[in-house]
């Protein structure tokens, strides 16, 4: 996939002023049109309705966070499956390799700068090969399993792309 083909994107957060921010860095310096899901729940709902070409998807939520979300947008977008880049806070070594696991395109750590964030965006989406297909995952696969904060995925594993 290449950023150029991005048209729409869902934004996933439960922070109305983080969403309402970046929306406004999305739409007005990136030129997409966004949608927004205030909860996981309501991004199945979205996702299903819109069809994104990307979800920016939140870690840390209420009732369903950004992982099992995420497991749940792959079983609902089979055939069209959209890249996912996480935006959070938790970006420690282990964190990201068990995002990267879950088959996510990249990882932007909070806080962003709105002025960027879309070049980040397109930075991660433009790293992504061309001849991968995002596939989906089984939603009852157990993230990666951490042992006192160290990863037990090969670190040749864990090579998401992450922005700070």
């Amino acid at each position: 996939m290449k950023a150029e083909n991005i048209k729409k994107i869902l934004l996933i957060d439960d922070d109305a002023i983080i969403r309402k921010l970046t929306e406004i860095s999305l739409s007005r310096v990136g030129k997409w049109q966004v949608v927004t899901a205030d909860s996981g729940q309501s991004a199945l709902e979205v996702a299903a309705r819109e069809k994104p070409d990307l979800i920016l998807l939140d870690v840390m939520m209420p009732g369903m966070n950004g992982p099992t979300t995420f497991r749940l947008l792959k079983e609902l977008c089979k055939e069209q499956s959209p890249p996912v880049i996480f935006v959070t806070a938790k970006v420690l070594r282990h964190e990201v390799d068990s995002y990267s696991q879950l088959g996510a395109a990249g990882v932007i750590s909070k806080p962003f700068d709105p002025m960027t964030l879309p070049s980040q965006i397109r930075e991660i989406v433009n790293s992504i090969p061309s001849n991968v297909l995002i596939k989906s995952v089984d939603p009852t696969a157990p993230l990666a399993e951490t042992v006192e904060g160290s990863s037990l995925i090969p670190p040749d594993l864990g090579n998401l792309p992450v922005k700070p």
